[in-house]
């Protein structure tokens, strides 16, 4: 995945980095079993050629692609910005801001989860899971 970031000095002299980067949706393992149940669907449609197993199964994919089609809509326009500090330290904690935009006109953006990634895991190991 490219990702393009770019630093930029506000007019208070805040750094805010701006990152754009096509926003990606995680596979869950609910999302595991429910793909591998419609599987098992499809092989038993197939295998027994009955009309009700034919259209259970075009239920679950349909399912399968309103589900994709909302998240995508759902994080389409969402602006989020991370501004830091004046000044940071090394080795020190910082606070820092999030900024969210949802540009959208009609749809709000609804559980929508942020996480840092750092290069060191000892940083990461107090936050809390989603």
């Amino acid at each position: 995945m490219s990702m393009a970031a770019r630093s930029t000095n506000s007019i208070r002299g805040n750094h805010t980095t701006l990152v754009e980067k096509k926003p990606s949706v995680d596979f869950s393992f609910a999302g595991l079993i429910f793909t591998c149940m419609m599987m098992l669907m499809c092989l038993a449609a197939v295998n027994s050629q009955v009309n009700l197993i034919f259209g259970v199964f075009g239920l679950m994919v349909g399912v399968l692609l309103v589900s994709a089609l909302v998240s995508r809509a759902v994080l389409r326009k969402l602006r989020m910005r991370r501004v830091l500090p004046e000044y940071l330290v090394a080795g020190q904690p910082a606070f820092l801001q999030y900024e969210f935009s949802n540009q959208k006109r009609y749809l709000p953006s609804l559980s929508v989860t942020l996480g840092e990634i750092s290069a060191s895991p000892q940083v990461c190991s107090n936050w809390p899971q989603p």
